[in-house]
């Protein structure tokens, strides 16, 4: 796999590059911006191969569902919740 390409502007608490779509003139993911410039839509979700959330290397970015999302993240052991009693 390629390096990953560092996303270099404003990073949000979570982690992820956040940066202007001027097609909608709304704040977007960096990563999800990247995706769309490369294939030319925009999927519910875009995940990181990489599992870099500062990565906008299209290469590593590819189109899932919130589902398979989860599933991956569990599986990597990045998932956690807490539960309100």
């Amino acid at each position: 796999m390629s390096e990953c390409v560092l996303y270099t502007g404003y990073v949000s608490k979570a982690g992820y590059g956040l940066t202007y779509n001027p097609e909608t003139k709304k704040t977007i993911s960096a990563h999800r911006l990247a995706f769309k410039q490369a294939n030319g839509y925009l999927p519910k979700v875009v995940m990181h191969v990489c599992d870099n959330p500062t990565c906008i290397n299209p290469e590593h970015l590819k189109a899932g569902t919130q589902s398979e999302n989860i599933k991956d993240c569990v599986q990597k052991g990045r998932y956690s919740y807490s539960k309100s009693f």
